[in-house]
C-alpha cells in the first residue's frame, strides 16, 4: 500500500488530481471551496524501470487506493501533471525523463485504464499556474516556477496564462547546455542541466566519488555530519545550479534582442533548446555577442533604477525525495 494521509471529508465538491514523477505518484483530492489545502493524499513508487505498462499499472493502484481512504467514488474526470509534454498532432508524449512514457499515448492509455476522462498538463506549468492564483505568487503578473527532481523543468505565467511555446515545452530550462559538463542525456544532448542538478544525477557524482549508492537525502545527512564526498556533493548543486538559472537571466535579454531581429540564427538548435540562443547558452555568463548585452534602452532603464521587464515571482519547488534534507533549499 502506499503512503496515505488526510481529513474526515465532510459535504462538498472534490477535484482529483495526480502527479505523475519519475520517483513517485502522487494523487490529492481537494474541496472545490478550499483548494488551496489537499484533504487526501496518497502516493505510490513509480518503478518505471518496470516499464510503462507497469506505470499504468501503479497509477491504477494509487486510484484504488485514494477512493478507499477517502470514501469517495472517483469522478468523471482526473487531471495528471506529467514530466514533457503532449505532441498535438499524434496525441502522443515527449520530452519525459520518465523516458518509458516518450511515444506513448499516455491520456489515451490512461483514460482505459482508469474508466476516466484523463487531462494532462506539464508539471511544472501546473505549479507556476497553482502558485500564480492559489499560491504565494497570487496576484503577480508573471511567475516563473522551478522544479528539481528526479527531472529538472519550469513553468511560465503571464497575466494568469500558461506560456505553452510553439512545441509545448517553454521554459524547460533543463535541457539548456551547461559549460564544461559532457554527460549524456536522453534527449540526444551532452550536457544539459538535468544531467548535472537532479537527484539521480547528483547521486552519480557522489557514486563516482565514494563507489557507494546512496540516496541524496542520505547525502545530506552525510553531509552535515562533515563527509567530504557529500557536502562536494551539495556544493555541485549550489553552484551549478546558480550557474544554470543565471543563464535563464543572460537569456532573457538575449530573447529581447532577437525579437528585434539582432541575434544569431537558431535554425540547426534542436527544437528542446529553440527557446533561447545557442550561442548565449553555451558561452554565458561570459558571452560576447552583442545582443546579449542590454540594449541602450534597458541600460538607460538601468541608469534611472528601473527594470524595462515586469517583475517576476519565482516560485520554487524542490521535490521531496532529493532535497528535502537540504539546508539550503527553501520555498518561496
Amino acid at each position: 500500500m502506499g503512503e496515505i494521509s488526510g481529513d474526515v471529508i465532510g459535504p462538498g465538491m472534490y477535484l482529483w488530481g495526480v502527479d505523475l514523477g519519475g520517483t513517485k505518484i502522487e494523487g490529492a483530492i481537494v474541496d472545490i471551496a478550499q483548494a488551496g489545502r489537499a484533504l487526501w493524499r496518497v502516493r505510490v513508487p513509480t518503478e518505471s524501470q518496470s516499464g510503462y505498462d507497469h506505470v499504468l499499472g501503479q497509477t491504477r493502484k494509487l486510484i484504488e487506493e485514494l477512493e478507499a481512504a477517502s470514501g469517495l467514488p472517483r469522478p468523471d474526470v482526473i487531471g495528471f501533471g506529467t514530466p514533457g509534454t503532449v505532441e498535438p498532432a499524434t496525441g502522443t508524449m515527449k520530452n519525459c525523463n520518465t523516458v518509458c512514457l516518450n511515444g506513448r499515448p499516455l491520456s489515451a492509455d490512461l483514460s482505459a485504464t482508469l474508466g476516466v476522462t484523463v487531462k494532462i498538463a506539464n508539471d511544472a506549468n501546473c505549479l507556476a499556474l497553482a502558485e500564480a492564483t492559489l499560491g504565494a505568487a497570487r496576484g503577480r503578473r508573471v511567475v516563473v516556477a522551478l522544479i528539481l527532481g528526479t527531472g529538472v523543468g519550469s513553468g511560465i505565467v503571464v497575466h494568469g496564462r500558461v506560456l505553452e511555446g510553439l512545441h509545448g515545452i517553454a521554459g524547460e530550462w533543463g535541457h539548456n547546455p551547461m559549460r564544461d559538463e559532457a554527460a549524456q542525456c536522453y534527449c540526444g544532448r551532452r550536457g544539459c542541466v538535468e544531467t548535472v542538478i537532479s537527484g539521480p544525477s547528483l547521486e552519480r557524482f557522489y557514486r563516482a566519488q565514494t563507489g557507494e549508492d546512496v540516496p541524496l537525502p542520505g547525502i545530506a545527512a552525510r553531509a552535515a555530519r562533515g563527509e567530504v564526498a557529500a557536502r562536494a556533493t551539495l556544493e555541485r548543486l549550489r553552484a551549478k545550479f546558480g550557474e544554470a538559472i543565471a543563464a535563464v537571466g543572460i537569456s532573457r535579454r538575449c530573447m529581447t534582442a532577437r525579437r528585434a531581429r539582432r541575434c544569431c540564427d537558431t535554425s540547426s538548435i534542436p527544437s528542446c533548446a529553440r527557446s533561447s540562443c545557442a550561442h548565449c547558452w553555451v558561452t554565458a555568463p561570459a558571452c560576447s555577442v552583442r545582443p546579449c548585452l542590454p540594449s541602450s534602452d534597458e541600460a538607460r532603464s538601468s541608469a534611472a533604477g528601473r527594470s524595462s521587464h515586469p517583475p517576476v515571482r519565482l516560485a520554487f519547488r524542490l521535490r521531496s525525495r532529493w532535497t528535502t534534507h537540504i539546508p539550503w533549499a527553501t520555498t518561496g
